[in-house]
Order: C-alpha cells, then structure tokens, then sequence
C-alpha cells in the first residue's frame, strides 16, 4: 500500500476551484492541473446539464425499472420483484404474496425507490426484516462474476460508467471500479469504505485501487486491502458488451444529456443496477485515477453545456490538439 499526500498549496489550489479534500485525492503529480474539472465546475454547473424530467426519472428507482421493461431492456436488470409501501407489499415479478416471493428467490434485496450512496439498502430473508415504513424495492439478489467475488466476495462490485451524449450520439467518458472492503458489507460505495480503480475505457483493464482512510490523505493499493488479492491488470470480462450497453441505455432516454450508470458484470454478462443523472461525481471516482479532460470531444461536451468557459475550453482543445 502506498499512502499519497502530496498536495500543492492551499490557497493556491482553493483559488483554481478544488476543495481541500480533492488537492488531497487527485493525482496532481501525474498529470497537468488544467487537465481536471473542478469541483467548482462539478458542483454549480452539472446541475443544469440534464432537463428536470430527466433527472426525476432517474432518480426514482421504481420508474427506472418500468422504463428498462417498457423499452425491452428489463434483461439487463437484477430484475424487480416488488414494491414495500407502508409495510404493505404489492407484486410486480409473478409472485402473490411476499412469502411466497422470499421462498422463491432465498434472499431480496431491498432498497428505497429513491436517494443515492447505497444507504439503507440490504440484504432480507425474512418478512420480519422488512421495514414497516416508507416506500422500497425489492429486487432479487445479484450474483457478481467470479472475477470479482474473488477478489472481494461480500459486495457485488460495481461499475460506474459515466456516458456523454453529444450531437454525434453518446460516448463513454470514464469508467472506475468499486470493490467492497467489509465497513458497511454488502455496499461497496467509494464514500462508505469501499476500494475504487481506475479502468482502461479501451481494453476493460483495472488500474490501482484507491480508498480513502480519512479527510487527507489518500491510500494507494495494488491488491485488495482486505483480500490481498491482484487488483492492478484484472481484466473485467464481457467488456465491449458492458460498454455498449451502456451507450444503448443513454441513447433509449429522451432527453438524457450525460448520465453515471451503475452497473455490475453478472456470469452471464452486464447488468444495470440504476443511472445517475443529476451529479454522476466524476470528481469522487473518476478523477483519484486520471483527469476528464484528457480528448477534445470531452471537453467540446462540457464547453457546450457551460460547465467549462470558453476559453478553458480554447485553451485545453488547443493544447490537446498539439499533443
């Protein structure tokens, strides 16, 4: 393990845009400043990217699944099996009651039909265990290829692809890999513990892995920090597939500009868990690894969006253009 904390001064780095905590977490040593989006730019401007519609339809996790079933895209979901409101539950996957849907499937997931960061989602058995307020999903269980049960087998590991759509159609701009590392088992969210890598967008290979063991400094890993298992050069299975499906669901939303799909590699192949449409946090996942703004398509997307001016946007195209 090696522990980072390199960090170019404060004030310097406050006055460009990065809060105190990403001058601790973005590799600065590696790569050109300029090359980064900021978190000023993340915060105040992704907002406006997407159309209010947009976002609301990917941030209820109950019309997400109708819309991948509606589209013909319901394949590549863990599937739904129902709906918990106020203790009360109401099928949706052929069953008839809940015994009957727990019998079926061993264990549920279970998670709220909206909010973000994998809080409150777990796993159930037993009607006991479910909630008697609010309104929930339950899915059945994920089984995670063996690539990545091996290497953390209590969490289902998953991806985050964050997918641009320009006039040209929608392209993937980043991809980074999360691995559960047992704080808050089965969720293996980067903000909850959890070991992020970066990915290769063009040969589906994992980089090192990073975790975050408090506010400044920033841990490094080649193998899992609890397994001890080989995260750097693990090739992710079903790759192409995985990307293109997560072209196919950016281009199947009417209006969806930019989305951060979470997404898993089952033995059967990709599967879609939710899309986040609102904030898909480049900056927590993407930018530990590498920056975004290294392909002039890239930044042509957010100069057209307002997320970067003009001339940062001039200035990077031009510099991109002479590597």
């Amino acid at each position: 393990m090696e522990r980072t904390s390199r960090v170019a001064p404060r004030v310097d780095m406050l006055s460009r845009g990065f809060l105190s905590k990403r001058r601790r977490m973005y590799p600065f040593h590696a790569y050109p400043r300029d090359r980064f989006l900021t978190d000023w730019e993340v915060e105040l401007r992704f907002q406006a990217i997407n159309p209010a519609f947009v976002k609301e339809l990917l941030g209820n996790k109950l019309a997400f699944h109708l819309f991948l079933r509606d589209f013909g895209l319901d394949g590549h979901s863990c599937g739904l099996v129902g709906l918990l409101a106020q203790g009360s539950f109401v099928p949706t996957g052929g069953t008839v009651d809940l015994e009957e849907a727990l019998l079926g499937n061993g264990r549920l997931f279970l998670k709220p039909v909206s909010g973000g960061g994998g809080r409150r989602c777990r796993m159930v058995e037993e009607p006991g265990e479910l909630p008697g307020e609010g309104v929930w999903l339950l899915e059945r269980e994920a089984a995670p290829h063996t690539y990545a049960s091996s290497i953390f087998p209590d969490a289902l590991n998953t991806l985050r692809v964050l997918v641009l759509r320009d006039d040209r159609g929608a392209f993937v701009a980043g991809v980074a890999h999360r691995f559960g590392a047992s704080r808050e088992v089965p969720v293996d969210n980067f903000s909850q513990g959890g070991v992020a890598c970066g990915v290769d967008p063009e040969r589906g290979v994992l980089g090192r892995g990073v975790t975050e063991p408090g506010l400044y400094p920033r841990d490094v890993h080649d193998h899992h920090p609890v397994t001890g298992k080989r995260l750097e050069g693990v090739q992710v299975p079903y790759w192409e597939d995985l990307m293109e499906l997560a072209v196919e669901l950016t281009e199947a939303v009417p209006g969806l500009r930019y989305a951060g799909w979470d997404m898993f590699l089952s033995p059967e192949g990709p599967k879609v868990i939710e899309g986040n449409g609102n904030v898909a946090n480049p900056n927590n996942l993407l930018q530990p690894h590498s920056p975004m703004l290294t392909s002039m398509r890239t930044v042509a997307f957010f100069r057209d969006h307002h997320v970067l001016s003009e001339k940062r946007a001039k200035a990077l195209i031009r510099k991109l253009g002479a590597a």
